[in-house]
């Protein structure tokens, strides 16, 4: 959880308007970073891969008196002609610095979305831990123990999503002793 993407998200929902203000900034010069990137792609003719965020585990500072300072920042200047944004550094365990990336759940909104949490704490739509997402993942854990390939594994899960939809509100558990003593 103190992933750079995952702290700078749990900035734009702060209650304090100054610490929004702050991740806004970041995500914006993140942006920036990124489009100057490109442009000096462009202008070299040199296609870069594009880079698949690797996940780095950040040197965390168990010491700090705020969550946002869990992770050690800074910035680097892209030189380039011009105004050259600046680059959202954080420290890697093992002691490197590496940029970090827009978090993907705010990835499409707009500038001026953005600028809408400066009113207003960020909420995000997605649920981060529900009871549906614990069945899920034991549901799959399970499922890839017993299952040697794709295929069985992702019928299996059907099975069980189907039956668990045909059989919601049937069976409880006082039902189920009844039927366990009916057997007897």
């Amino acid at each position: 959880m103190a992933h750079p993407e995952s702290i700078l998200v749990t900035m734009m929902g702060d209650e304090n308007a100054e610490v929004r203000r702050r991740a806004i900034h970041f995500i914006k010069g993140i942006r920036c970073s990124v489009a100057y990137d490109k442009f000096l792609q462009r202008q070299s003719g040199v296609r870069k891969l594009t880079r698949i965020r690797k996940f780095y585990c950040p040197k965390i500072n168990f010491n700090c008196a705020t969550y946002y300072n869990m992770v050690a920042w800074k910035t680097e200047s892209v030189k380039g002609p011009g105004d050259p944004p600046e680059r959202l550094m954080y420290l890697t365990y093992n002691g490197e610095w590496e940029p970090v990336s827009v978090p993907p759940v705010i990835e499409n909104l707009t500038p001026h979305q953005l600028d809408q949490f400066l009113k207003e704490p960020f909420k995000c739509p997605i649920p981060c831990h529900s009871q549906t997402v614990e069945h899920a993942v034991a549901l799959t854990s399970q499922v890839t123990k017993n299952r040697r390939t794709e295929e069985t594994q992702l019928r299996s899960m059907l099975q069980v999503a189907a039956a668990r939809r045909d059989f919601k509100g049937k069976v409880s558990h006082k039902r189920f002793k009844d039927l366990l003593k009916e057997g007897d």
